[in-house]
């Protein structure tokens, strides 16, 4: 066999292997409902508006306060672009209500890697959404922090109705832990084509008292919906 013929069949080989790797390359930027950039697209110019209701309670001052504003989260730029993610800077906006003008709130951030997504709120990293967008999909949201493990879950997927139409959803439980006593729950809610839409906190201190719904028996503590009113891209 001569040397052309040996060099010839390694050289097909060669490039067939390569023609094999390139087949199997994932494509990252290529938007399917399994993955997290089909729930929270970014791009520079794109925003979203919140109505949002913050209630805190503490009976033993007589303190029951409901405050109701706005927030608007900007995609302003890019501050970071590499093989591994894509850095975005988010512009957090505030009013009381439609009727005012916005005001610079703060800054936030937000890593879009292949696989997951990554927020930094007030300087503390969370993993909000990972690929495969799927039904009890779970991961530590706090894997990028210095928290204790919190399992974030993917508890349902189905579509749901929105100021601005019905799209599929999906429902983001970060936290569920309940008691006669006390009551701490946390769940966000992403929508395919518009970013996260919905958001719960409830950390409560609650009387013992099974006969009543556990918003009736709150003594202290926190409660706050976050709820999509308005979408906006460039």
């Amino acid at each position: 066999m001569s040397n052309k013929y040996i060099q010839f069949i390694q050289l097909s080989f060669l490039v067939l292997m390569l023609m094999m790797v390139s087949c199997q390359k994932e494509n990252t930027n290529e938007v399917l409902p399994s993955r997290v950039n089909a729930y929270w697209p970014l791009e520079v110019g794109r925003s979203i508006s919140y109505q949002v209701s913050q209630i805190n309670i503490d009976s033993d001052i007589d303190l029951n306060d409901t405050l109701n504003y706005q927030i608007k989260e900007f995609v302003e730029s890019v501050l970071e672009e590499n093989d591994v993610y894509t850095s975005y800077r988010i512009e957090r906006f505030y009013r009381t209500d439609s009727t005012k003008d916005w005001r610079i709130l703060n800054v936030w951030q937000v890593k879009a890697f292949a696989r997951h997504i990554r927020k930094t709120e007030e300087n503390v990293d969370f993993i909000k959404l990972v690929t495969p967008v799927k039904l009890d999909e779970e991961w530590n949201g706090n894997a990028y922090n210095t928290n204790s493990t919190q399992t974030y879950r993917i508890e349902k997927i189905e579509p749901a109705a929105w100021p601005m139409g019905t799209y599929e959803t999906v429902w983001v439980n970060q936290e569920d832990k309940s008691s006669l006593i006390d009551k701490h729950f946390e769940e966000e809610q992403y929508a395919i084509g518009i970013g996260m839409v919905s958001k719960t906190q409830i950390n409560v201190e609650l009387n013992i008292d099974p006969s009543k719904p556990w918003n009736e028996r709150v003594t202290k503590g926190s409660i706050y919906y976050q709820t999509i009113i308005a979408f906006e891209a460039p």
